[in-house]
This record gives structure tokens, C-alpha cells and sequence, in this order.
């Protein structure tokens, strides 16, 4: 029999969930240059801790391990506590590696995303990388990792697929517009299960 890093396939749900998180704070990388395989990683601040754990309960056939660490590389204070998931090296991944970092660099791969991104995926995005600016009301999040051209593409599947409509900012930051804001709303309390994270569904 092969072994599960080997043979497993991902789901699709766990497909779902990975091309939300990816866009987010998930990154699937190669540890080190002699390695056959990549695997998945995130960290989560301590105060996420129910949502970190929610996460890596979905994606835990894809996980090596789970801990607590300190840092003052990623953190204000030395004593703030970050929670890691790091994955197996899986032979399911090389794919999505070579989709999500062509030439090492991430972008958003819209033919993937056209086929497996849902409103779970956004779920897991906004969990991840969005938030509710109260002041604003309106819901943001913060992909200014990619091109302006790449965010057109992905607002435009947006608008199309889901029904939600943003707009681009100077710093690429994406902002929904106020006619989307109950559907947004919908989509994230429909599948929260963490009430810790209701902030972010202005709820």
C-alpha cells in the first residue's frame, strides 16, 4: 500500500477551504530545496485559537503538527502567542503548488478558482484576510499581494459567481460595496461555527 502522502487525494471540500486560506494566510511551500514534496502552513495569533483549531480539525489529513510558539520576529511583544499548523510533505500539493506559485511567486490562478472556489472558500478568506470596518460598513480584505490586473479578474468572478460586488483601492485592498453587505453577511454566519470569529461577520 502507499502511504498517505503518497496516494491521498484532496477532497472537495478540502479543495474549497485551500483555495480560500491560500489567497489568505496558508502558504504551501517547499521546506527545503532536497524535499520531494510541499506542504501546508499557517499561524494564527492566540486569540484566534477556536478558528485555528476549527481550520486544522477541516484540513487535519494534511496535518504533521500543531503548537504554540512565541516570537518576536511576528509579534509587538515577545510574550504574544502564535498557534502553527504545519502539514506532511504530500505528493497532493505538487499541483497546487505549481498553480497557486508559478515562477515562486503566488498569484490568483482564476481558471482553478473558477472551477472550486465557493462560498466556503470565501468564508475561509474572509476568516483569514478580511474584516468588517465599522466606520465604513463595510466589509474589506487585504490582498495587496496581487497585481491590480490579477484583483480584476477575481472581483469580477466575484461579482458573477457570488453575487458580490467590490471595488479596488489604491493599495489593493478590496472594499464590498454597500448593495453586497447582506450577502456577505449571509454567506459568513451560514457557515461560522466559531463565535469567537463573529466580529468579522457583523454579527
Amino acid at each position: 500500500l502507499q502511504k498517505a502522502r503518497e496516494s491521498y487525494r484532496v477532497s472537495k471540500e478540502e479543495k474549497e477551504i485551500l483555495c480560500g486560506t491560500l489567497l489568505g494566510d496558508s502558504t504551501i511551500r517547499y521546506v527545503h530545496k532536497d524535499c520531494i514534496y510541499p506542504n501546508l502552513t499557517f499561524s494564527h495569533c492566540i486569540q484566534q485559537k477556536e478558528y485555528f483549531e476549527y481550520k486544522t480539525d477541516k484540513l487535519k489529513r494534511l496535518c504533521s503538527s500543531s503548537k504554540e510558539y512565541n516570537t518576536s520576529e511576528k509579534a509587538l511583544s515577545k510574550n504574544d502567542t502564535f498557534l502553527q499548523f504545519t502539514g506532511k510533505n504530500m505528493k497532493c500539493l505538487v499541483e497546487l503548488r505549481n498553480i497557486f506559485y508559478p515562477n515562486n511567486i503566488k498569484i490568483i490562478p482564476m481558471e482553478y478558482i473558477f472551477n472550486n472556489f465557493t462560498e466556503l472558500s470565501m468564508y475561509y478568506l474572509m476568516m483569514d484576510d478580511g474584516s468588517y470596518d465599522i466606520s465604513n460598513n463595510s466589509y474589506i480584505i487585504n490582498l495587496q499581494c496581487f497585481s491590480k490586473d490579477n484583483l480584476k479578474e477575481f472581483v469580477n468572478f466575484l461579482y458573477n459567481i457570488l453575487n458580490l460586488d467590490f471595488s479596488i483601492k489604491s493599495d489593493n485592498t478590496l472594499y464590498l460595496k454597500h448593495n453586497s453587505n447582506s450577502k456577505m453577511t449571509e454567506i459568513l454566519i451560514k457557515y461560522n461555527e466559531c463565535d469567537t470569529m463573529n466580529y468579522k461577520c457583523h454579527h
